[in-house]
């Protein structure tokens, strides 16, 4: 690991030139990729250019489909805050429990499962 404080700025103005000229290689694959996804998701993958005319190009969709049974999967029992306590004593474990009682009821009041799989949704597309 490079100590930024102490490197000499010639190195750092070297570090960061390489970085710079590295970056759009990188963000072409990245656009590259999603953009072939996004081909593939909505329903016209590269390969549909090479069907003959006389055959036909009707196909089902089940990328979404098959999406949400992941996500269900993943999702289905997501972890709940658990507050242990600090220590032994009674006071202690009463302190925790009222916590974890608090922070169960937020946990159903936010309705995290759903933002968990919406998060999770987004990711995946």
């Amino acid at each position: 690991m490079i100590d930024v404080l102490n490197t000499e700025n010639k190195t750092l103005a070297k570090i960061f030139k390489n970085r710079n000229t590295q970056a759009p290689d990188l963000w072409d694959t990245v656009s590259k990729d999603y953009k072939k996804n996004l081909r593939v998701w909505s329903n016209q993958p590269d390969w549909l250019n090479f069907v003959p005319r006389t055959r036909s190009k009707v196909r089902d969709n089940r990328i979404f489909m098959a999406m949400e049974s992941q996500l269900n999967k993943v999702t289905s029992r997501p972890i709940k805050p658990m507050v242990s306590p600090a220590n032994e004593t009674d006071e202690a474990k009463e302190i925790a429990e009222n916590l974890q009682a608090v922070f169960l009821e937020d946990y159903k009041n936010r309705n995290v499962k759903k933002h968990i799989k919406r998060g999770l949704r987004y990711l995946h597309l």
